[in-house]
């Protein structure tokens, strides 16, 4: 996986940290620390700019989490590829 440009492009005022972890070649799994502004059409919004940076043949899997694991020098990974 690699980070896009595209992907700093994606509107991300309702997301407070996002993390991207791919651990099969055709699937992606999208933390998020959403916002209280966060609904329905703002994920549509997500899945569909990660759907175009990604492919089709890619699965997007949104799993909704209350904070990303930090690494030991307490710092986020944007991306973590385990392929």
């Amino acid at each position: 996986m690699f980070a896009s440009p595209r992907l700093l492009e994606i509107p991300c005022s309702t997301i407070e940290q996002m993390q991207l972890v791919q651990d099969e070649l055709q699937r992606v799994c999208v933390k998020l620390v959403k916002d209280s502004n966060f609904n329905g059409a703002s994920e549509h919004k997500l899945r569909s700019e990660l759907q175009t940076v990604f492919g089709n043949e890619v699965t997007i899997e949104m799993q909704y989490v209350s904070a990303l694991d930090q690494t030991r020098s307490g710092k986020y990974r944007f991306a973590i590829c385990n392929v």
